[in-house]
């Protein structure tokens, strides 16, 4: 006899692995605030109050316009930078990433992303439009309400020739006290 899966809910705590999407989105009707902030490096000691003298905050609204369907707005005051985008989820979610994701047990996630982002406009002539990238990471819970959580892009191509790119590397902490979710993340 074959066992029903049934569907899997909470794969990841938020919209969000690290940086890039999860394959989460907010229901219908739900509203969620998104305020965070990024530090700088812990090394740069007590004169750049480690780290914390970097601070770069950005402010976002997303919201389930459907249970299928989400979209979301935000401003970063990194260049003073807006966003906004639409999630839908058919089978999987779609951003300009395909996350795909699996909970193995209530305390391992893992989570696959190949991404494609095409930029209008760059910042020089043998710039690349067009970024590939794969990405992996997941979650470990520690505890009921803690995870760690940890994120991985590979840069297929060198989408910026006129200075130096790396791949990201991201690890970081969940923290849910009822209503609200704070991720502590350090990126490598």
């Amino acid at each position: 006899m074959v066992q029903d899966p049934g569907y899997v809910y909470a794969t990841f705590k938020s919209t969000r692995l690290l940086n890039g999407h999860s394959i989460e989105r907010m229901q219908k009707y739900d509203l969620d605030v998104r305020i965070s902030h990024r530090f700088g490096k812990i090394n740069k000691g007590p004169y750049e109050f480690f780290g914390l003298d970097q601070n770069v905050s950005y402010f976002g609204l997303e919201y389930g316009l459907f249970d299928w369907l989400m979209a979301g707005t935000g401003r970063s005051s990194y260049k003073k930078m807006y966003n906004g985008f639409v999630k839908l989820s058919i089978l999987l979610c779609y951003t300009h990433q395909l996350p795909c994701a699996r909970k193995f047990t209530q305390w391992l996630s893992f989570q696959i992303s190949p991404v494609f982002i095409h930029r209008n406009l760059v910042a020089a002539n043998e710039d690349k439009n067009d970024i590939l990238a794969f990405g992996a990471g997941g979650r470990i819970k520690i505890t009921s309400r803690i995870s760690f959580n940890f994120e991985y892009y590979y840069l297929l191509n060198n989408p910026v020739a006129s200075s130096p790119c790396y791949d990201p590397f991201a690890i970081g902490f969940d923290i849910e006290t009822g209503g609200h979710v704070f991720q502590i993340l350090y990126f490598l």
